[in-house]
């Protein structure tokens, strides 16, 4: 039997399944080493949002079951994109700004009981109203809040609290829902007071209206079970307010790199070419587009509410595969060969055959990696082939910063989401890794 380890996670309601994971830098690259060690290990606490199941009003299904980490949450856009053979895109956002919104948990139920709760519940429930708390960007609260508290002061600023529904949960015997009539950065304003008192570290959460539009499934154990459920959140909103840490050519441009989860990088290279092919031997090539399709992933890992919220905004402000953006590779790609003035607009670098692909809109942009300070983004306008030992790359404009010969650059994509739909795994609160595809566009 492999060995368990228990920890008691404070207050966060978890029953995680995982395997050990450590961060390293590696150069520019962030890596997030998740390889399984010759043992596993179970989290389990003790801290639960299980519901009294008299708790509730008319119309809204009563909650009840331990949400386990990870929970699962998916935004899902609609784009139509039309291409034209220079990979030239006409992105529609059919669903403007909004984009679906769907949560998803397994809940954890101890005891038979319990399970025949979950199932009266689900029998009369499961094709109505149900109220979602969002435990990936709930709120620590410390102190006392007395009953008959008619507002809460805590930072709304890095989650979706808004006039509606929130949750305030200390354990499973003192909690309750209350609504929200206004609120600012730093307080809600309730429209009810509270009925109980909380003394010490609480939570508070925003909670949507959803609905279960899936089948459900439960693994029945001895005396327990988990049930998964998800829910279709039906009160979606736009998340505004998005800032570009950097922009360039009127691009936002990442500033941080992709987390690997693992030792290497699968970037993909596709032809984009149909095979006419009748079986009888001879076949013909028909190019669908000037340049080849090329794919790479992409992973965030924001560690805070904060930044969680920030990358919320950034996918509603380039609204799934509508928006474009810039995305350098933060690798060493070209090496400086001749020192660089500051207002130099040609530069040379070692030979790496980039006559073989010239100035071309797929791959335009490069940028410079000056020592403990942000990247300088530049648009390539020419590429001359020196000698077998140097190539000239001519900028616009010029870096504006002085470079020695051994610095490096690194070249800067057009990307956009290869996919609409993106997954978010909360494994915590303000806690996520959010996977995902990139394409390069010319445009």
């Amino acid at each position: 039997m492999a060995a368990k380890l228990r920890i008691h996670l404070g207050a966060t309601q978890s029953l995680a399944y995982g395997v050990p994971k450590l961060r390293i830098h590696l150069g520019a690259i962030q890596v997030l080493w998740k390889d399984e060690i010759f043992w596993g290990v179970d989290f389990i606490t003790s801290s639960n949002i299980e519901a009294d199941l008299t708790v509730g009003e008319p119309g809204i299904a009563p909650q009840i079951g331990r949400w386990t980490w990870p929970v699962n949450e998916r935004l899902g856009w609609n784009t139509e994109i039309l291409q034209s053979h220079d990979r030239t895109e006409q992105r529609i956002a059919k669903r403007r700004n909004i984009p679906d919104r769907r949560i998803g948990t397994r809940l954890f139920l101890e005891g038979d009981n319990a399970c025949s709760q979950l199932d009266a519940i689900i029998h009369a429930w499961l094709k109505k109203t149900w109220r979602v708390p969002l435990w990936g960007e709930a709120e620590r609260h410390v102190g006392l809040l007395s009953s008959g508290s008619s507002s809460l002061a805590i930072d709304t600023r890095y989650a979706d609290f808004r006039e509606g529904y929130a949750l305030i949960w200390q354990n499973s015997e003192n909690f309750e829902f209350v609504i929200v009539e206004s609120l600012t950065d730093t307080a809600l304003t309730l429209v009810d007071p509270t009925v109980n008192t909380y003394e010490g570290v609480k939570f508070i959460l925003p909670v949507r209206l959803g609905h279960c539009i899936e089948a459900s499934r439960a693994q029945r154990y001895p005396d327990a079970a988990l049930a998964e459920i998800a829910w279709r959140i039906e009160d979606v909103q736009a998340v505004t307010g998005f800032v570009a840490d950097m922009t360039y050519d009127g691009y936002t441009v990442l500033t941080e790199p992709s987390y690997l989860a693992g030792d290497h990088v699968p970037a993909v290279h596709d032809p984009d070419i149909a095979v006419l092919d009748a079986g009888t031997g001879p076949f013909e090539i028909v190019n669908n587009s000037d340049f080849n399709e090329v794919g790479q992933p992409h992973v965030w890992q924001p560690q805070t509410k904060r930044a969680c919220w920030e990358l919320r905004q950034f996918l509603h402000d380039v609204k799934g595969r509508q928006g474009a953006f810039l995305v350098p590779t933060f690798k060493r790609d070209l090496t400086i060969t001749r020192p660089v003035g500051a207002a130099e607009t040609s530069i040379y670098v070692q030979n790496a055959d980039l006559i073989e692909m010239g100035v071309n809109t797929l791959r335009t942009y490069l940028a410079f990696r000056p020592a403990d300070a942000e990247i300088i983004p530049r648009k390539v306008t020419g590429i001359t082939l020196v000698s077998d030992a140097e190539e000239r790359i001519d900028l616009n404009p010029a870096p504006g910063v002085a470079f020695s010969p051994g610095e490096t650059l690194c070249w800067v994509d057009r990307c956009r989401l290869a996919s609409d739909e993106i997954d978010w795994q909360w494994d915590g609160i303000g806690k996520a890794a959010v996977e995902t595809a990139l394409i390069r566009v010319t445009g």
